[in-house]
C-alpha cells in the first residue's frame, strides 16, 4: 500500500493558504483526515477534494457555492 500522509501544514503548503483555512474546511467535513498523533491527510483525499470542488469558492468553508467563469477573470 502506498499512500501518503500529509500533515495540516503540509496540505496548507501545498494549497498555498494558511493551516487554520485547512482546520475549517477539516472541520466544515469538506476534508477527510485521520488523528494519528495529530491530524494527517492522505494524498488521495486530497486529490478527491481538488477534483469535487473545482470552480467552487470555499471562502466559506459553510456557504460553498459555483463560480462564475467572470469571476475568474485576473486571478492568477
Amino acid at each position: 500500500m502506498e499512500d501518503v500522509l500529509y500533515s495540516v501544514n503540509e496540505v496548507a503548503g501545498i494549497l498555498k493558504i494558511g493551516k487554520n483555512r485547512v482546520y475549517d474546511l477539516i472541520h466544515a467535513g469538506l476534508l477527510p483526515v485521520l488523528k494519528i498523533g495529530g491530524m494527517k491527510i492522505r494524498r488521495r483525499s486530497l486529490e478527491v477534494f481538488l477534483d469535487k470542488y473545482e470552480g467552487y469558492d470555499l471562502s466559506d468553508p459553510y456557504n460553498i457555492h459555483q463560480m462564475d467563469p467572470l469571476d475568474l477573470e485576473g486571478d492568477d
